[in-house]
């Protein structure tokens, strides 16, 4: 897929694919940690950016750590 169409995911395979809570993607949103794209009012997430955060080992603490510290 070329980077003028990248593949997007919904709010719940994204919580799927990082096991992380909804509070925890907004946090990561919040903090520039996580790109999505707001389409007709729901907002979708790169899933390179979420294959990258869950190659990088993050597990769900380090993530809520990573949200709210914005590191």
């Amino acid at each position: 897929m070329s980077p003028q169409n990248p593949i997007l995911v919904d709010d719940r395979q994204a919580q799927t694919l990082l096991c992380a809570s909804r509070s925890t993607l907004y946090r990561l949103r919040r903090a520039g940690l996580l790109r999505c794209v707001n389409i007709g009012g729901a907002l979708r997430y790169h899933l390179s950016d979420i294959e990258k955060m869950a190659s990088d080992g993050a597990s769900s603490r380090s993530l809520q750590s990573a949200a709210t510290t914005g590191a």
